[in-house]
């Protein structure tokens, strides 16, 4: 799963948001241990002759999150038009009982859209925004085999366009994991060694225009990342090499 890869400058984002953070949990021991940092902003604008709007954030060094919003509407209620642009990045650790282990999730959304109204009576204005979301996750490898899930989401109309790109690497063996521009699930096992640091690096851009007095539809560009690395308890492997070794008796039975 691992190959070598040269990367280019990194990319850099006039932002509006950021947000840094370390954090561990601990059960019976220190277990996750990460950092965050996250940039972004975004804007929203309904043809309705008002100012645009933009986005404008900042969490505090200790928050494990990170997200933004802007949006314009001509007013409240079914009738009213409405542009909005958003983004946020979370990071998130906790005992997962359906997994039967402690679990490090990362999630990245963005969106950026325009709603004309429910029906034929709305506004229909027209608008147009656009934005970008970015978050670097680091993290340190508990175990030298860790459980690993990854899902990118991507949803795109006509008259919106953006793009996504995640990068998985291993810091500490100089390789890149997976690199992810487009919609993709997987699970996967995660090796490497105890105390190896992985980067999760996400960069979501999107824009859109949407005509006035058009009745029909709701544009949007909409991307998500979701992964999530689970350490299974001692007790749980050795429930499943139990139930492994019984199954096996049987089959030798029959």
């Amino acid at each position: 799963m691992r190959r070598k890869r040269s990367f280019g400058p990194t990319l850099v984002l006039a932002s509006v948001c950021w947000v840094s953070a370390f954090a561990s949990t601990t059960l019976g021991g220190e277990l996750w241990t990460w950092t965050h940092e996250g940039a972004g902003q975004g804007t929203a604008n309904v043809f309705d002759g008002g100012p645009v709007v933009t986005a404008s954030s900042m969490s505090s060094p200790t928050s494990p999150g990170v997200g933004f919003a802007a949006v314009d509407r001509t007013r409240s209620g079914s009738q009213g038009a409405t542009y909005r642009t958003a983004g946020s990045s979370r990071v998130d650790s906790y005992y997962d009982a359906a997994l039967g282990g402690e679990s490090l999730i990362v999630d990245v959304r963005f969106s950026t859209g325009y709603n004309g109204g429910s029906t034929s009576q709305g506004d229909h204005t027209g608008g147009e925004g656009g934005g970008s979301i970015w978050s670097v996750v680091e993290f340190m490898m508990p175990r030298a085999e860790i459980d690993w899930f990854v899902d990118v989401r991507i949803r795109q109309t006509s008259g919106f366009s953006g793009s996504t790109l995640v990068r998985f690497e291993n810091v500490t063996q100089s390789s890149l994991l997976v690199e992810i521009a487009s919609a993709f699930t997987d699970t996967r096992t995660l090796s490497g060694e105890t105390g190896d640091l992985i980067r999760i690096t996400t960069q979501i851009d999107g824009e859109g225009y949407f005509p006035p007095q058009v009745t029909l539809g709701f544009p949007t560009y909409e991307s998500r990342l979701y992964t999530f690395f689970t350490v299974p308890e001692p007790y749980t492997v050795g429930l499943v090499l139990l139930g492994l070794a019984t199954l096996s008796r049987k089959r030798r039975r029959t």
